[in-house]
């Protein structure tokens, strides 16, 4: 199984586009590049360079992911704008304050995943050895559990941009207004997903070397934008009705 998963890894990176890298998660800008092969274009053959040692592909990388998430915080702090206005005199230290913030946050959110994976692959691992098929069925179990749990974290982004707020603050705010609207929001980001996944059926359907792809890059940046901005709106209604549930408990109380 070690030697399986060592020639996995090593046939994944030997071609891999470090580029792609640059659409980052949660925070980033919409890419319908990601899923298409990066190594041809409508010009012709991209320029290639190879990288050699492991400080070369850590470096690039960090450089990649940085660069994303600065577009990333850029692209969200401009959607979060048109909804929420934010004084001039504030707009520089409210974005340099939001990308600190975003930076922060796939770090807590891998550190979460990995305190959660340590026991989970021990256990997987003996039952792997005992009934590899029972192990398959609990890896798609682990996989549902797992979304289950960064679910209330979904909104994290918005309390930043919206509100200024600090990544554990931001937590804390989402996971009180996905807690108490939970069906809402299950059905919101579901059609979402619907929405966005439909039409890039449509938006993937030319080759990686027609020219008429960039109108699929088009389409997916306007209906992905369209719907991260709805999300904005459908956050300040979600936190709205969660005021009003808070209230009318401490009216009851």
């Amino acid at each position: 199984m070690l030697e399986t998963y060592q020639a996995f890894w090593q046939d994944l990176t030997a071609n891999m586009d470090l580029a792609l890298s640059l659409r980052t998660l949660p925070v980033g800008i919409p890419s319908l590049m990601v899923s298409k092969p990066s190594f041809l274009n409508p010009i012709g053959q991209p320029v290639v360079f190879s990288l050699e040692s492991t400080l070369q592909v850590l470096g690039i990388l960090a450089f990649f992911l940085v660069t994303g998430y600065l577009l990333g915080s850029a692209y969200f702090t401009s959607i979060s704008g048109q909804i929420i206005s934010v004084p001039r005199t504030k707009e520089h230290w409210s974005f340099s304050k939001s990308f600190m913030q975003v930076i922060l946050m796939p770090l807590i959110l891998v550190a979460i995943c990995l305190l959660l994976s340590i026991p989970v692959l021990f256990i997987l691992g003996m039952v792997a050895m005992i009934n590899p098929a029972i192990s398959q069925f609990m890896i798609f179990a682990v996989g549902v559990v797992l979304l289950w749990v960064l679910m209330p974290l979904v909104f994290t982004p918005h309390c930043i941009f919206l509100y200024g707020q600090n990544l554990i603050a931001a937590m804390m705010t989402s996971i009180n207004v996905v807690r108490t609207s939970m069906g809402k929001t299950a059905w919101f980001f579901i059609i979402s997903f619907v929405l966005i996944e439909g039409m890039d059926m449509l938006w993937r359907m030319p080759d990686v070397d027609n020219w008429f792809l960039l109108v699929g890059i088009l389409g997916h940046a306007f209906v992905v934008t369209a719907v991260i901005a709805a999300s904005f709106h459908y956050f300040l209604d979600a936190t709205r009705f969660t005021q009003s549930v808070m209230n009318q408990k401490i009216k009851v109380a």
